[in-house]
């Protein structure tokens, strides 16, 4: 957040692909240094969660801001879209941690032996 205005969104897989050096060089880098220059999607609170699919979709992201006149309300993540679509979505009692975790794997494929083998 910059005063009311969303600058991006700081995710576990950005801090992993960003990492180097040791904790120490980590504590000392600003959260701006790691949120890339990418436009981060943002709804309002009225938006329809069908619009807030497409645009995590388009966007390649799982958790998109939700904003109001007074800046920051919260944010929706890939896991409430699912809890919704699934019929479990319900108030939260008090706030908890954000849980994205979609993670994109990839297959490893093992490096062949010059020498035959595997």
């Amino acid at each position: 957040m910059d005063g009311r205005h969303v600058l991006g969104i700081l995710t576990r897989e950005r801090i992993a692909a960003s990492w180097s050096g040791g904790p120490q060089e980590q504590s000392s880098r600003p959260v701006r240094a790691l949120l890339g220059c990418e436009q981060v999607p943002r709804v309002r609170q009225d938006t329809p969660l069908t619009r807030v699919a497409v645009l995590m979709l388009d966007a390649g992201c799982d958790a998109v801001p939700v904003v109001s006149g007074d800046g920051l309300f919260g944010l929706v993540t890939a896991r409430d879209v699912l809890s919704a679509v699934a019929g479990r979505a319900r108030p939260a009692a008090e706030p908890g941690e954000v849980v994205t975790g979609m993670f994109h794997l990839e297959p490893v494929l093992p490096h062949e032996n010059p020498m035959g083998g595997a």
